[in-house]
């Protein structure tokens, strides 16, 4: 027997995973659209791809 309520009718778990990989992913779109791309070539990048191009991209420009 779980010591846990069971959620409400409408209410859904909280999953702190999910939340975290949205807001993650969230961040990653909002760099990846400073990025000086194409919409049709940033939409192929996956995370790593983008975090690396962010960081080149910075570099060239003298902030690092």
């Amino acid at each position: 027997r779980s010591l846990k309520p069971a959620p409400k009718e409408g209410q859904t778990k909280s999953n702190p995973s999910k939340r975290h990989r949205e807001r993650l992913n969230g961040e990653l779109d909002t760099i990846a659209s400073l990025l000086p791309f194409e919409q049709n070539i940033l939409s192929k990048l996956d995370r790593l791809s983008i975090l690396r191009l962010s960081v080149s991209y910075l570099r060239t420009k003298s902030c690092f």
